[in-house]
């Protein structure tokens, strides 16, 4: 917040010739961060439990689970494939 005062003051300064006091700058900024002070963040009711550690699930009975994954270099023609069943 204090560096967007001191860059807006310089703003002012250069391209509208409007020249600000360091000091107001300085009690700007003092002002604006005792609002902040003033307005409470609402706080999250906290979580009781906790997220379930993903885990692998067994397909239906009857049916077969298969992961496959590739890869391919940039810098050279080769490639890699993966698949368990």
């Amino acid at each position: 917040m204090t560096l967007w005062a001191i860059s807006y003051a310089r703003r002012k300064a250069i391209h509208e010739q409007n020249f600000q006091s360091p000091l107001s700058t300085h009690y700007f900024v003092d002002r604006f961060i005792a609002e902040l002070g003033l307005v409470k963040p609402v706080q999250k009711a906290q979580q009781q439990r906790q997220d379930p550690i993903p885990k692998w699930i067994p397909p239906p009975s009857g049916l077969a689970k298969i992961n496959v994954d590739a890869a391919t270099s940039k810098n050279s023609s080769s490639a890699s494939v993966a698949a368990v069943a």
